[in-house]
């Protein structure tokens, strides 16, 4: 008897939907529009968590390139923003790899406040077929 995990198509349809947030997410979510629970609740998580991803970046980046102008306290902000994008591109890719390896297995992992926000985009209307 083995002792290893069977991967279904549904599987390895979610760990796609999880493999390039938002991208993949978007593309199940709104294109491909497959039925199964699974795949769409990782499609519909991984669009919000690559948006939030982007969002961030996007944010920070506009609070350090403002605060860097700022003379005698820009240096010390410059050095800071170092770690801070360090310690935030560790974070989520360990999250992105995490989410990846649960589809794949089968089982929902909610990414905290991520997850809360990707089941109510599910209710939508919208994304109903």
């Amino acid at each position: 008897m083995s002792n290893s995990i069977q991967h279904s198509s549904g599987n390895v349809s979610a760990a796609i939907a999880a493999a390039v947030p938002p991208i993949t997410g978007a593309t199940y979510l709104f294109a491909i529009k497959d039925q199964n629970p699974l795949v769409r609740f990782h499609a519909a998580q991984n669009l919000v968590f690559g948006a939030a991803s982007i969002g961030l970046n996007i944010v920070l980046s506009i609070v350090f390139g403002v605060l860097t102008r700022i003379p005698a306290l820009g240096l010390l902000f410059g050095l800071i923003s170092i770690p801070v994008y360090l310690a935030i591109a560790v974070a989520s890719f360990g999250i992105w790899v995490y989410t990846l390896m649960k589809a794949y297995n089968g089982q929902e992992w909610e990414i905290p406040i991520i997850g809360a926000q990707a089941r109510k985009l599910l209710v939508q209307p919208a994304l109903h077929v």
